[in-house]
């Protein structure tokens, strides 16, 4: 049998992220879980704290390595802070965690202008697919109905969540981070 992983999805799209890779994996032996982040984003501030909450509590079975994907990455330390007998960190097109930084902070300035001008009137963004239109989302995700699917799950989202900054994390890193693009 496999070693425990969590695999945890951008709060800017939902759980299918991790789908086909999970059921892989799984079928390799490992211990998959995807925790659903979600509703962290409808709830409101603080993001961060709320999502590596929703981590933690997604880690039944340690030890473990905690692998996050694209904006899920700079949520792991604060997670990892929560969890005892983290083994590891793997980082899949992620960044790595930023304390006391805010992701706008991180983005090139014309990528944080774009955002700013896409919220409307109450600070909310349209869900991630829609930022870069049907064409760039089949370039990403050939199989309609996989590209189907994912859009499905990606929830409109606040800019605030953008702009919150994230809490220290003095134990950071608590196990050694490993890196994969």
């Amino acid at each position: 049998m496999g070693g425990r992983l969590l695999l945890v999805h951008s709060p800017l799209v939902g759980r299918a992220t991790w789908d086909l890779v999970a059921a892989g994996l799984a079928g390799r032996g490992y211990r998959v879980g995807v925790p659903d982040l979600a509703g962290t984003v409808a709830a409101g501030p603080p993001y961060c704290s709320r999502q590596a909450e929703v981590i933690a509590s997604s880690a039944s079975a340690k030890p473990l390595i905690l692998i996050g994907h694209s904006r899920a990455g700079p949520v792991l330390a604060a997670a990892g802070a929560l969890i005892e007998q983290v083994r590891g960190y793997i980082f899949v097109d992620a960044g790595l965690p930023t304390p006391g930084q805010n992701w706008m902070d991180t983005v090139p300035p014309d990528l944080a202008a774009q955002l700013r001008e896409m919220a409307d009137a109450q600070g909310w963004l349209p869900p991630w697919p829609q930022w870069w239109g049907e064409e760039a989302l089949a370039g990403l995700i050939p199989d309609p109905e996989v590209r189907r699917h994912f859009a499905a799950g990606c929830p409109r989202l606040p800019l605030a969540m953008f702009e919150e900054v994230h809490p220290p994390v003095p134990q950071w890193p608590d196990a050694p981070p490993l890196t994969c693009s």
